[in-house]
């Protein structure tokens, strides 16, 4: 009964973490695209404050955020969405996050869209 209960719970938790992801995704899009003339504005640090609260909702919940810049494209945690030819990069080094993935005790909840140099 207490393992039923404890994979319910998991279950949950996937399901509200799946769920905050594209809202996590739109507050890193506002903080990141802050016109430069907007950074020492006070509505702006209130919104990196949300989205660092959120942050830590994801945190807590189990989430890790991947952000594999500069590592090898592995499928099984990054989805491609294009390649790239760079000189002095090494085939099937990640070049770029797009979108971060996530993933929860070792199981990718969401892979992360990346670019690969080719």
């Amino acid at each position: 009964m207490a393992a039923r209960h404890s994979e319910a719970r998991a279950e949950l938790a996937k399901s509200v973490l799946t769920a905050l992801f594209p809202l996590a995704d739109n507050f890193q899009s506002m903080v990141t695209h802050t016109p430069p003339e907007l950074q020492d504005s006070s509505w702006v640090a209130g919104v990196t404050h949300i989205a660092k609260q959120l942050d830590t909702v994801l945190e807590d919940l189990g989430a890790e955020r991947m952000e594999p810049s500069s590592q090898e494209f592995d499928p099984s945690k990054h989805e491609a969405v294009a390649e790239v030819e760079l000189a002095g990069v090494a085939t099937g080094t990640i070049v770029k996050v797009t979108q971060a993935g996530y993933m929860m005790g070792g199981q990718v909840l969401r892979p992360a869209k990346v670019t690969v140099a080719k």
